[in-house]
């Protein structure tokens, strides 16, 4: 905010305090050396250019839109690596380009036209075409911004509404349809909008536009932004201001960032920034300045370019100023004997290099790279400039002395790999240790890009040196060095320590036994094969009694192994506890994590037995008395104990822990009779068994997906027992799973025995299930079970089944039932994860064939009917053609009905065709009627066509200006890709073009004759057509001669069909009437003409002010002195 003291003598607010650091930056700036910055600059276009604007694609390729005055082009020009490439995109532009990218590198593109009001969006690129969208029709526009939500990825523009109204307008795409708000106007706010509009978006997808308005008794720089609903809030920025032009960005950490012109004294360059609520202002240029733009770094630093007037050299010069974080500092890009600096545009790419548009005084149109080489100066070891790992730097050799040091560091061993490429000559690259001993070179021939992989065996710092062979350089080409370094961390490991009592019994624990007096020391042996210490608290002993834990200590190291003294031998912990309280169901493991994280523990172990006297003992040496759950004798995982059933009621009860998910492997063996396994959770719910029979061996393997307490039972079966025989009882455990991974699987029966959709043939009216089997050994759930389906080579969509029966250990059905209308072929698999990440394998999860999905049963019927008479014609031949070949044909009644049915249509053209003589009369033809085609009327021998998805026809005739048929001329239809479809005109000029139902087409006459008139018409059935029809007459009709543009009117849009009259002079009434095409006036009205009133409007409604049917139409134009023209207009579906 200002206070009192930043006001002056005008009223204006005192920007000094800025003055004086920008002084002091600018002495520091022009007096640096050009070492450590470059700018590169080259012409993109020799022409009248203005409404200059870029943006960069996703590699920071720069590409520049703008007008070409002279002959209203919208131009386009993209870098190629070497230089720009100009394209031409339409001759309907008079300015206020705006430009901008998509994430998929589209271009887009807001213009006006110069032949009627209204705004355009252009998309597209050089190498797929261009498709346009005709906006607001009725509004005169004179400036546009464009921008890409980032929430959707979907083109809005904002734009002045330069009409009576004086309002600033918004129109967005939502995927569907352009949708238009008004943003603010004298109604809204009490301000009409002058101009000066700039779009941009936050992260959010939240529209913020800055512009400049009128509101009597001053005028204001305004900021107004999207709140939802079509509603928008607005602010003043700054008022008493006259504004020139304005720039708006908004940063990630939702800042405000607005660049403007103030012309109010002379022609300030000012910056307003919103935090918290608040606009602070800061003054960049005084005077004489003016085209600013505005980009933000990947600081949030806000970056200029502008116009300055140098009254010295009485030239504009090209300026860019930035912000350092604490003040302003100012480049002067371009001054020379003439001017430079107008229409800037700046962009910033993901290197930090800045890209500029601009023009000179004569149009010109320019691109200026700039940017710092921030390393310098580095020319050796003391100075070298320190990068981290994994990164690129962009850097020059700035003569044939300048020498570039890099250092790094790292702080483990591991492999570093260097590589040094976009070389512009032979430069040379060193690797250098602490003590600038070289360890590796590249020094490949030429330009070939050079590459270090060298292993680090000690954390150090390193270093890199770069030259150029023979003292070679370039200032102006920079060179990349990239820096990667790969750790290659590997699982520490846990052993039994190798001492007397601890190794030599498999366990971490010395002694087994004792009393409650007794030190019960814990040892364990941390080895990591990469020489990783233990993160800090590791090695931890973990205690259980009861199966609880009750206690977690972190152990002490003790004494290295081996002489090395490292971690590749292994280092001793330890951990001693006195005063355990008595208890035989004691258990202990070991947990450790090395210095980056990696994770090794071992398995459980039971004891120690804490004794109440050191002379108790059980009376069984064999595990007795455990005959039941609560008397179940702790063991340990990875251990074999020998028993007896002693006799015919004996039964012997174990329990173990498990402190992470796996599968456990319990074994019985050895059996002296025949003995029964089973395996019981903490609840004592049996979870599995064995009953193999007679002595053989049972065993038991489970995953158990719950760390827990876990029960053995074994018994023997009808009572049998042996008090002389032992069993062997062995219990193992693997935290990596049997068939972890979960497994898709063809559900296995009826029509789902191999494949999983039921129906491999259909029509586009059936229903269609696909079912697939989910099974994971583990019994853990699926996260999810999506089917994905691909039709034609594309893909269709992606949907989440739903759960049938089953249990997912054994396998769980899942389905999905839809409704395919589209026709094709298709083919389908199915993709799951378990609850855990674990993606599922098996045959569904490629791609099957099927269905193949065709049209319902289709009639295609009607009448042949005498032209003249509207007579039926009888005992003719009617043939039908799909896509050309005959594939049917039917001999009229005796009223001329005919009749084709046809089951599971596939996609394609289908077209009714007699030859009968032709009848005596003109103009020849037969009539067919509506009941199954889209055309009603036909030349000669067509007599119907009906399109089945994916293709339509266009015909129409080609004439002289004296309305003469001219025929065998070719015509070609040119679908956006530029792929060519032709043919020849008939003897009565008339043509017919089977076509794609996916491009959009420019038609005309070949050879290109200027004075023929065209008039192409398109038909359309099921599917809705993007065709782009641009009809071929001079911008302004001559004497008594009429023409039209805008053909096609797309219901509910606000768009209308123009007709241009010239009267020759005379005024008075035309009449105008609308044909369909049965030849019925479905529309008539009349239009006074004059020399100043010569365009007619027509909005596609007909006598009851409601939208005709879709369909083609015909308009003719009476009056005195007009040449009377039979006009087609088409008529389209929202």
């Amino acid at each position: 905010m200002f206070d009192k003291n930043q006001i002056d003598k005008k009223g204006l607010r005192n920007y000094n305090f800025n003055q004086k650091i920008m002084i002091v930056i600018l002495i520091l700036f022009f007096h640096s050396s050009l070492k450590g910055a470059v700018k590169i600059t080259s012409i993109v276009d020799s022409v009248d250019g203005s409404g200059t604007s870029i943006a960069l694609r996703s590699d920071g390729t720069p590409t520049i839109a703008y007008h070409y005055a002279t002959n209203s082009y919208l131009r386009y020009a993209e870098y190629n690596g070497t230089s720009f490439s100009v394209y031409s995109i339409t001759d309907n532009c008079s300015g206020a380009v705006s430009h901008a990218i998509d994430n998929n590198d589209i271009s887009y593109i807001s213009f006006i036209p110069s032949l009627t009001y209204g705004l355009y969006c252009a998309s597209g690129t050089p190498s797929i075409g261009w498709s346009f969208t005709y906006l607001d029709s009725l509004t005169p526009v004179n400036e546009t911004s464009i921008a890409i939500n980032p929430t959707n990825g979907y083109p809005a523009i904002a734009y002045h509404d330069s009409s009576i109204s004086q309002q600033l307008k918004y129109v967005y795409y939502d995927g569907i349809s352009w949708i238009i708000n008004t943003v603010d106007n004298y109604s809204i706010s009490g301000s009409s909008v002058l101009g000066c509009v700039s779009l941009t978006f936050s992260d959010a997808g939240v529209a913020h536009i800055s512009y400049y308005v009128d509101y009597g008794t001053y005028n204001a720089l305004k900021h107004a932004w999207d709140v939802g609903g079509g509603s928008w809030d607005r602010e003043i920025v700054e008022s008493n201001i006259y504004i020139d032009n304005t720039s708006i960005k908004m940063d990630n950490d939702g800042s405000i960032h607005i660049a403007y012109t103030d012309t109010t004294p002379s022609a300030q360059i000012k910056y307003a920034k919103k935090v918290g609520g608040l606009w602070e202002y800061q003054l960049i240029e005084e005077s004489e300045s003016s085209f600013v733009s505005i980009t933000l770094n990947s600081k949030n630093y806000p970056l200029l370019a502008y116009g300055y007037y140098n009254s010295g050299s009485s030239y504009y010069e090209l300026c860019h100023a930035f912000w350092n974080g604490v003040s302003w500092g100012k480049v002067h890009l371009e001054s020379s004997s003439f001017d430079r600096g107008y229409g800037t545009s700046i962009e910033i790419d993901q290197n930090g290099v800045l890209h500029i548009a601009s023009r000179d005084g004569s149009g010109y149109v320019y691109h200026t790279r700039y940017y710092d080489d921030a390393m310098e100066p580095n020319d050796d070891f003391g100075s070298s400039w320190e990068i981290p790992i994994d990164t690129t730097v962009y850097a020059f050799i700035w003569s044939s002395v300048d020498v570039d040091y890099y250092k790094f560091y790292t702080t483990r061993i591991g492999t570093v790999t260097i590589n040094l490429s976009s070389l512009p000559f032979n430069y040379e690259l060193y690797l250098y240790d602490i003590n600038y001993s070289t360890l590796a070179v590249s020094t490949n021939s030429g330009s070939i890009s050079e590459s270090i992989n060298q292993y680090l065996s000690t954390p150090s710092t390193y270093y890199i040196r770069i030259i150029g062979y023979n003292g070679i350089y370039s200032s102006t080409d920079t060179y990349t060095l990239s820096l990667s370094f790969s750790i290659g961390n590997t699982n520490p490991s846990l052993e039994w320590a190798n001492f007397t009592g601890y190794g030599d019994e498999n366990d971490g624990i010395e002694p087994d036994e004792g009393v409650s007096t007794t030190t019960f020391s814990y040892k364990i042996t941390y080895k990591d094969s990469d020489n990783d210490p233990p993160y800090t608290g590791y090695p931890i002993l973990h205690i259980y009694k009861g199966g609880v834990e009750i206690s977690s200590e972190t152990m002490s190291f003790h004494s290295w192994v081996g002489s090395t003294g490292d971690y590749t031998q292994g280092a001793v912990y330890v951990y001693n506890v006195t005063n355990m309280s008595t208890g035989t169901d004691y258990g202990y493991y070991f947990e450790a994590v090395d210095y980056y994280g990696a994770y090794a523990t071992t398995t459980f172990k039971s004891g120690p037995m804490v004794l109440s006297t050191s002379t108790e003992k059980t009376e069984d040496p064999y595990y007795e008395l455990n005959d039941d759950f609560s008397s179940a004798y702790l063991i340990s995982v990875d251990t074999t104990i020998y028993a007896y059933i002693w006799d015919s009621n004996d039964v012997d009860y174990y329990k173990f822990y498990t402190i992470i998910e796996g599968t456990v492997t319990i074994n019985l063996t050895s059996l002296p009779f025949d003995y029964e396994l089973y395996l019981f959770d903490v609840n004592f719910s049996t979870l599995d068994y064995s009953n193999s029979g007679g002595a053989s061996d049972e065993q038991i393997q489970r995953y158990l997906s719950v760390p827990s307490t876990y029960y053995i039972k074994v018994f023997g079966f009808n009572s049998a027992y042996s008090s002389t025989d032992t069993y062997s009882l062995s219990v193992s455990f693997s935290s990596k799973t049997i068939l972890k991974e979960p497994v898709l699987e063809w559900v296995g029966t009826g029509v789902y025995t191999s494949r999983g959709v039921d129906y491999l043939i259909g029509s586009n009216t059936m229903t269609y299930t696909f079912k697939v089997k989910y099974k994971n050994p583990e019994g853990s759930s699926p996260s999810y079970v999506d089917l994905y389906l691909e039709r034609d080579g594309y893909f269709y969509n992606s949907y989440t089944m739903n759960f049938e029966s089953g249990d997912y250990s054994t396998g769980a059905i899942f389905y999905y039932s839809i409704n395919l209308y589209d026709t094709g072929s298709y083919r389908y698999y199915f993709k799951s994860e378990d609850i855990n990440g674990n993606v599922a394998t098996g045959t569904p999860t490629v791609y099957q064939t099927g269905p193949t999905i065709y049209y319902s049963n289709l009639s295609f019927y009607g009448y042949v009917i005498d032209g003249n008479t509207n007579n039926g014609i009888g005992n003719i031949e009617v043939k039908l053609f799909k896509n050309g070949v005959e594939i049917s044909n039917y001999y009229t009644l005796s009223d001329g009905y005919y009749d084709f049915s046809l089951e599971f249509i596939p996609s394609g053209y289908y077209e009714i065709k007699c030859y009968e003589p032709v009848y005596d009369f003109y103009p020849e033809y037969y009539r067919i009627t509506t009941s199954s085609f889209s055309s009603s009327s036909v030349q000669k021998d067509f007599t119907g066509y009906r399109s089945v998805s994916d293709a339509f026809i266009l015909s129409g005739y080609v004439y002289t200006p004296d309305y003469l048929v001219i025929s065998d001329i070719e015509v070609r239809a040119v679908d956006e890709y530029g792929t060519v479809y032709s043919t020849r005109t008939d003897v009565n000029g008339f043509y017919r073009l089977i076509l794609p139902a996916y491009y959009s087409y420019e038609i005309k006459p070949v050879p290109d004759v200027p004075y023929y008139d065209f008039y192409p018409y398109h038909y359309y059935a099921d599917r809705d057509v993007n065709f782009d029809f641009t009809s071929q007459w001079i911008n302004y009709p001559e004497p008594g001669g009429t023409n039209i543009s805008n053909n096609i009117i797309r219901k509910g849009s606000g768009e209308n069909m123009i007709i241009r009259v010239n009267t020759g002079g005379w005024a008075g009434d035309v009449k105008i009437k609308v044909y369909n095409l049965a030849g019925k006036i479905v529309k008539e009205w009349t239009e006074f003409v004059d020399s100043s009133r010569t365009s007619i409007y027509w909005d596609g409604k007909g006598e009851y002010e409601k939208y005709l049917p879709h369909g083609v139409y015909y308009i003719v134009i009476e009056g005195e002195g007009i040449k009377q023209r039979t006009i087609p207009v088409i008529i389209r579906g929202k």
